[in-house]
């Protein structure tokens, strides 16, 4: 099973789009740029947004700080450095670039001791652009020192792909989410073999969550946290943050 299995597979779903595959395949490398050699915790999610064939030639323009990611095509996904930074874009200004700056928050809490410095990674706690990217650097580079890698549940981006830039409808993200399961994130996650899991997502979870307990051995710990971005959940970032810091934070 692989990548490219997993993007045919999910040819032809009714109401939803795919990304061109290159699209596909530089989020996937972004990501492994960031895998632990040692896997101990996997946030699976559902954190890589659709990116348009015109977004995907945006460059990014930053200087090479150690750990980067070597990409320097945008694409609308967490470990992309460009992605919710505006400035850092040379070629082809986007007209929408806040970022996922909810996962910035999960990633604080996953790798750091409380109090959590959401600020060092926010544009309004730290206006330098230097400064800000440097402190993002150090802490992708915590998570990955300490074995936490996010792992998004399918490889092709969910939100954005369905009709007019929108979410897919259930029925479409229930095929998206097992097909990608079936032929790629089932292996991706049996090779990592974690000792804890943290579905972030309900879909997610409603739907892969007995596949996810099948693939893994007993002993696993799996959680489940609904998505940042969900509406109607004022209380999610005390609450849910405090499990996702419960099961990741090791002390050095």
């Amino acid at each position: 099973m692989s990548l490219r299995d997993a993007y045919e597979a999910c040819a032809e779903i009714p109401h939803f789009r795919r990304e061109q595959f290159e699209t596909i395949e530089h989020v996937d490398e972004q990501r492994r740029c960031f895998r632990p050699t040692q896997v101990r915790a996997v946030l699976l999610a559902e954190s890589h947004c659709f990116t348009s064939n015109k977004e995907a030639e945006v460059e990014i323009d930053f200087p090479n700080h150690a750990g980067a990611s070597p990409h320097q095509q945008f694409r609308r996904f967490v470990y992309c450095l460009g992605y919710g930074e505006q400035n850092l874009l040379s070629r082809g200004k986007l007209d929408r670039n806040s970022g996922t700056w909810q996962y910035w928050k999960i990633f604080c809490a996953a790798a750091q001791p409380r109090p959590w410095k959401f600020a060092d990674v926010q544009v309004g706690g730290t206006p330098d652009l230097a400064t800000r990217l440097s402190n993002k650097i150090n802490l992708l580079n915590s998570l990955k020192a300490a074995g936490i890698w996010l792992v998004d549940a399918s490889p092709l981006a969910i939100a954005g792909a369905g009709p007019k830039m929108g979410r897919p409808p259930p029925q479409a993200i229930e095929s998206v989410l097992e097909r990608s399961w079936k032929h790629f994130t089932r292996d991706v996650i049996r090779k990592a073999n974690p000792e804890t899991v943290i579905v972030i997502g309900r879909a997610v979870h409603n739907i892969l969550g007995g596949e996810l307990r099948n693939a893994l051995p007993r002993n696993t710990t799996i959680d489940n946290v609904p998505q940042p971005q969900a509406r109607g959940r004022s209380g999610w970032t005390a609450e849910h943050l405090s499990i996702i810091h419960q099961h990741c934070y090791r002390p050095a």
